[in-house]
């Protein structure tokens, strides 16, 4: 009920001059007739014996119910227990005065009623009794007095309008009374709860204005500051608010509510640092139990938060999510768990985030929170750099968020080059059958780990299926580059074009696209699209590539001219080479071929030095014994036959000179011959035929034996 009831006595007479024509002059334990007994009651009341005059008064009524003084006595009994604050049973008296229809006592009677009703909260039966006692011709503060009890009946029945019109009658036609700065109070507050703004306002400013002295004027202000707060003008409601708060001598229950609405004002001003303290002064005072307690906690909780003081926030919402109201429960749970991620505490989150979406199913926020309580899970999988400690992490969490985190498991194993144990989780996880992205990604790491492992099979296999299911991943251009060396490895040429040419498609890293390239490279040639490969050399080069792949396509680039039958073109790549890259694992093919078409040039000391250069430089390379094999053919046909004859010498006693053996014996003969070395020669030739009979050199080898040995017999 707003403002304090004004309970002066409305019913305020001398009994006797109603019970009885003359005072009573007898003691009243000589009371014996209906009369007499009246007069000992008027006289106990007089004597402010409430008890026993009530006492009386009831044995009265019980024996002498249609006597003529018996509303007269009721009235009395309601008076007397009135007095003794008895409000419950002088309704009923009342009742039993006003129904006797007395006149004497009719309009006191319903007024006395109206008082005892509004004692006891029967407010319906307080605005009858009151209504019917308004229309007699009462003293004004009297009057006054019964309308603003109207007022107050049907402001707490809820009838506003009603109860804004007794207010009105009052500020109206009794302006006189004592209850006129109270009435307009009274009036703003119905008018208010009508959303009769400007009325109420209206009433609240006379308040202020007219009655400084009012016990009213603070509530009135506050009245004035709350319309402010409804109207959302907050800068005019703080100034107003904190006006009101500097009053000393304010009322607890008017400081107290001024202290909420300046709360929710700095709130709403966003001014948390003001509204701090208040908060933590108004948890001072609310009782322990008190709901609003929790309420106050999640706006200090809201207050820290936004001030960043998320360790300062975290008790707050954690007291506030103990309410009983689910509304302010689930509010502090989920900003305690989004406290604790602000506070890089993931684990304790999605704790709280997971009680909130269990404790709370059908609150608002539930699906919300059990989003978070994932995504809470998923930061503490992604700050484990651990592979063996996120693989026990992996076991404890729900079914929905294992593949992710399987597929950062397996990702931190393939950076330590792991491929078995990123292998075995991803087999694993695609047995469950997991929707996209995560099927489709964790194929593809599991390609990746075949493919470290050299599984090529079951990595193109993995692979395929990663790009058939996954093709928007950002990873789909590097597993079609993957596929395309696996294709390569498979001799299946024609599929590693196509994968090597989607990978393009995609993006790439430079690295990557020419390793691709290189990949796309090969596959031509396999296939022996001789011009798509030179057009890919050229894209290739066009790329700024490293110095190794640059060696490789111009070895490419002059192998294919080779090819096409085009040594005009080949030799000046194969030079190129042994210039630009002599180190490179091409240049013994490089120097090989610019001996030999030195040598068929017949520029006998270039050819010699090409194939020296390969023999000094590589000695270990599978060329060497054809090198040496040519480089005696250039010192044969250089004038110097007894060099020549020590390089066919090394070729034709390595075993490893395959076919450069039986002809280097032969040439070494020859080679020996023509430096007048018979003997030396004869053995070289003998060699030949006993050891390689059926070689083609044999036929000559023999003539030239016969003529040595003519010669020499």
């Amino acid at each position: 009920m707003h403002g304090a009831l004004r309970m002066s006595r409305l019913t305020s007479l001398i009994l006797a001059g109603v019970l009885f024509a003359s005072p009573a002059i007898l003691r009243a334990e000589e009371a014996d007739s209906p009369e007499e007994q009246l007069a000992a009651a008027s006289a106990l009341f007089d004597a402010k014996k409430f008890p026993e005059a009530a006492q009386r008064l009831d044995a009265f009524l019980a024996a002498y119910p249609k006597h003529a003084k018996a509303g007269a006595a009721a009235f009395a009994l309601g008076r007397a227990r009135a007095e003794l604050k008895q409000y419950d049973k002088a309704v009923p008296a009342y009742e039993k005065a006003v129904t006797s229809k007395d006149p004497a006592v009719l309009t006191m009677a319903e007024l006395g009623l109206g008082e005892s009703a509004m004692f006891t909260r029967q407010y319906d039966k307080a605005v009858g009794a009151l209504s019917e006692a308004v229309k007699a011709d009462l003293p004004i503060n009297q009057a006054a007095t019964a309308f603003y009890w109207i007022g107050q009946a049907d402001y707490q029945l809820g009838k506003f309008a009603a109860s804004q019109e007794a207010y009105d009658r009052i500020t109206r036609e009794l302006k006189r009374s004592d209850l006129i700065d109270s009435a307009y109070y009274g009036a703003g507050l119905a008018a208010q709860r009508q959303g009769k703004t400007q009325e109420a306002r209206q009433r609240y400013q006379i308040v202020v204005d007219r009655y400084p002295k009012s016990d009213d004027r603070t509530n009135a202000l506050l009245g004035l500051a709350q319309l402010d707060v409804n109207e959302k003008r907050w800068p005019q409601a703080r100034a107003e608010l904190d006006a009101l708060l500097a009053v000393q001598s304010l009322p607890a229950d008017t400081r107290s509510a001024a202290e909420d609405s300046l709360i929710e004002t700095l709130l709403e001003l966003q001014d948390y640092g003001a509204a701090i303290p208040r908060l933590e002064a108004a948890l001072n005072r609310l009782p322990a139990t008190d709901p609003n307690r929790f309420r106050a906690q999640l706006s200090l909780g809201t207050a820290r938060y936004r001030q960043k003081q998320y360790d300062k926030a975290l008790p707050a919402y954690l007291e506030a999510s103990k309410s009983g109201e689910e509304a302010v429960a689930s509010q502090g749970l989920y900003w305690a768990a989004n406290a604790q991620r602000s506070l890089n505490h993931s684990s304790e989150a999605a704790d709280l985030f997971q009680k909130l979406a269990t404790r709370y199913p059908n609150s608002d926020l539930a699906k919300k929170a059990q989003d978070h309580a994932g995504e809470a899970r998923a930061e503490v999988v992604n700050s484990i750099s651990d592979p063996a400690q996120l693989a026990a992490t992996v076991k404890t969490l729900p079914a929905a968020e294992r593949g992710p985190a399987t597929i950062r498991l397996a990702r931190l194993w393939l950076q330590q080059k792991k491929y078995a144990e990123a292998a075995a989780p991803l087999v694993d996880l695609l047995k469950t059958n997991p929707p996209a992205p995560v099927g489709p990604e964790a194929n593809y790491l599991l390609g990746v780990a075949y493919d470290g492992l050299g599984k090529d099979a079951q990595a193109e296999t993995a692979l395929s299926a990663a790009v058939r299911t996954g093709a928007d991943a950002t990873w789909v251009a590097d597993a079609n580059s993957r596929l395309a060396w696996l294709y390569v490895s498979l001799k299946q040429p024609d599929k590693a074009e196509a994968a090597a040419n989607a990978a393009l498609a995609g993006k790439l890293e430079p690295e990557a696209q020419q390793q691709t390239r290189l990949a796309l490279l090969q596959a031509y040639l396999d296939q022996k699209k001789w011009d798509q490969a030179l057009d890919s050399s050229r894209a290739l080069l066009q790329g700024n590539p490293p110095p190794d792949t640059v060696a490789a396509v111009v070895f490419t680039q002059a192998w294919v001219a080779e090819k096409r039958a085009m040594p005009e073109e080949s030799l000046p790549l194969w030079v190129r080479i042994t210039k630009e890259f002599p180190k490179s694992q091409y240049a013994p093919d490089a120097l090989l071929r610019v001996g030999d078409a030195r040598l068929k040039a017949e520029k006998w000391d270039e050819a010699r030095d090409s194939y020296t250069a390969l023999i000094t430089d590589f000695p270990k390379s599978p060329l060497v014994w054809e090198a040496r094999y040519k480089l005696g053919s250039a010192l044969y046909n250089g004038g110097k036959p007894a060099d020549a004859a020590t390089e066919f010498d090394a070729v034709a006693n390595e075993k490893a000179a395959g076919d450069y053996a039986p002809e280097s014996l032969y040439w070494a003969g020859v080679a020996l011959d023509k430096a007048g070395k018979k003997p030396e020669a004869i053995q070289r030739l003998s060699k030949l035929v006993t050891q390689y009979p059926t070689h083609a050199r044999v036929a000559n080898a023999k003539i030239r034996l016969a003529a040595l040995k003519a010669v020499g017999g």
